[in-house]
């Protein structure tokens, strides 16, 4: 008996694989893709810019105000309207004839970096600190040069000349004025995608970092297939749609009958003439 079971066990493992094999050469993937609706995610985007965009130029706004307000009020009445616009960690004021000023409106406990004038007051921490170029005090501030990088990739500087003769730089802390422009779009988004759910549409808003900011549909499958980037003052958004898609399983009949695991399914083929008939 124990001969026999030595020779039918891996007969038996072999049939099944063979099997198994057979039933996955025969399986079949079918994908039904459902293209998400161009045209609704387009107004998507054009709504969702125009809402960034006034954003940007709002906060320019407060920022020719601060930089009037810094330069004419009384120094804490300055500082206290700084204090209300979001980001806003530290104002230097320079003159061509006068005294520099600092204004400190953030109550951060972390170190800034020094911003100090060309050929002036020379700063303790050269490493850290910003030295702004003497010529902006007397010469127009191109707008791709009214901000500059510091240190620090959360901090930046924007650059105001509210008179020739005067400079004043603001210190931006970007982290802050993104919390606040997220927390304000978190709450205008659910209209503007009111269309794209009720149509069952897979979108989601991506803030410059973090996780999304909104996110509708059901699952999604795979990379995005339509992508639209926004470019702001305070980084990059973008909004990312995907596909509908639909995979459904089925069996090749062909393959499933012809694979010799198989054959026993298939209709037998008789290899002799049936004896009954009668010879042609």
């Amino acid at each position: 008996m124990r001969p026999a079971l030595v020779t039918l066990v891996p007969m038996l493992a072999a049939a099944i694989l063979v099997m198994v094999g057979g039933e996955r050469m025969a399986r079949k993937h079918v994908e039904h893709r459902t293209p998400s609706d161009r045209e609704r995610l387009l107004d998507l985007g054009d709504t969702f810019r125009e809402e960034l965009s006034r954003l940007d130029s709002l906060y320019l706004r407060h920022m020719e105000r601060l930089a009037s307000r810094a330069l004419h009020a009384k120094p804490a009445e300055a500082t206290d309207d700084a204090a209300e616009i979001a980001g806003v960690r530290l104002i230097r004021v320079f003159r061509e004839h006068g005294k520099d000023l600092t204004l400190s409106p953030s109550r951060d406990d972390r170190r800034l970096p020094e911003i100090e004038l060309e050929k002036r007051k020379r700063p303790l921490d050269p490493s850290t600190a910003v030295i702004i170029e003497r010529s902006r005090l007397d010469n127009p501030i191109p707008a791709e040069a009214a901000w500059m990088p510091t240190t620090d990739p959360h901090l930046r500087l924007h650059c105001r000349q509210p008179q020739p003769g005067v400079l004043v730089v603001f210190l931006i802390d970007l982290e802050v004025v993104s919390e606040r422009i997220s927390g304000h779009l978190g709450t205008w988004l659910p209209g503007p995608l009111t269309p794209l759910r009720e149509a069952g549409e897979r979108v989601q808003v991506e803030p410059p970092a973090g996780q999304a900011l909104a996110t509708i549909g059901p699952e999604r499958h795979g990379p995005a297939a339509s992508v639209i980037p926004i470019r702001t003052l305070f980084g990059h958004w973008q909004i990312r749609a995907w596909d509908g898609l639909v995979v459904s399983r089925t069996h090749d009949q062909v393959t499933f009958t012809r694979h010799p695991a198989h054959q026993s399914l298939a209709q037998p083929r008789s290899r002799h003439r049936d004896a009954r008939l009668p010879p042609r």
